[in-house]
């Protein structure tokens, strides 16, 4: 099994400011598109331009083939593509005893029986 997973078309979640310094904050809930999971991050791809920093939490609010999940973490790296106007973000998750991370055995086996279900239907229509 692979540690992480890409995806061919990222997949929109939101994501928004949860604390900042030890401070509950709430913010407005910005769409990001999710390029890979893993155990640990995720990548995602945005217009906007976010803090790094370690005094900033982020929520992300994602559906993974019918999983849904409220994952919390920092965000402290990013590249910025100037020709495409994009930032491309990796989003450590905060790993509490009460956190729920993806469970990447049980979303790879969805995600293939998908890419195989996409590409029988492909070879039908044509």
């Amino acid at each position: 099994m692979s540690s992480k997973i890409s995806f061919e078309y990222p997949i929109k979640a939101l994501l928004s400011i949860y604390q900042v310094e030890e401070e509950i904050t709430n913010s407005k809930p910005a769409t990001i598109f999710v390029q890979e999971i893993s155990s640990t991050s995720l990548k995602f791809k945005s217009d906007l331009k976010f803090p790094l920093s370690e005094s900033v939490v982020y929520k992300v609010s994602v559906s993974f083939f019918d999983n849904e999940m409220d994952l919390y973490g920092y965000i402290l790296t990013s590249v910025n593509i100037i020709e495409q106007d994009i930032y491309v973000y990796q989003f450590d998750y905060i790993l509490g005893k009460n956190s729920t991370l993806p469970n990447l055995y049980d979303l790879s086996y969805k995600k293939n029986c998908l890419d195989k279900y996409d590409q029988n239907r492909f070879k039908k229509i044509f």
